[in-house]
């Protein structure tokens, strides 16, 4: 079963734990992370299935990205999931959500995309 949440303080370490083998993902960047939300300025859905932690998602209010920033457009910027989560169709559910979410701010939502 698949249980999306905020972000809070406790789950920093585990995520960190979680992607070390994988990426370098830093506490500073989920303490900031944190911050924005605490600020308003960003959502972060964690995403856990059957209890562990699987991935994440978050949703910026006020977009950089010029275009987006003209046009009031929340963005999409981060989703990773664990590489022994993939092909669940836990990014997917991440993206729905975050899109439900975006729609009590606009219409329209940015999906910002790094390759």
């Amino acid at each position: 079963m698949l249980k999306i949440s905020k972000l809070t303080s406790q789950d920093i370490p585990i995520i960190v734990s979680a992607f070390a083998p994988f990426y370098a993902k830093t506490h500073e960047l989920f303490e900031q992370y944190l911050k924005e939300q605490d600020e308003g300025e960003r959502l972060i859905w964690l995403a856990c299935n059957q209890e562990q932690f699987a991935g994440y998602i978050t949703l910026k209010h006020h977009s950089k990205y010029e275009p987006f920033a003209h046009d009031n457009i929340p963005e999409i910027m981060d989703l990773n999931v664990l590489p022994t989560f993939r092909n669940l169709g836990i990014a997917t559910k991440l993206l729905d959500f975050a899109e439900t979410e975006s729609a009590k701010i606009n219409h329209i939502v940015g999906l910002g995309v790094g390759l």
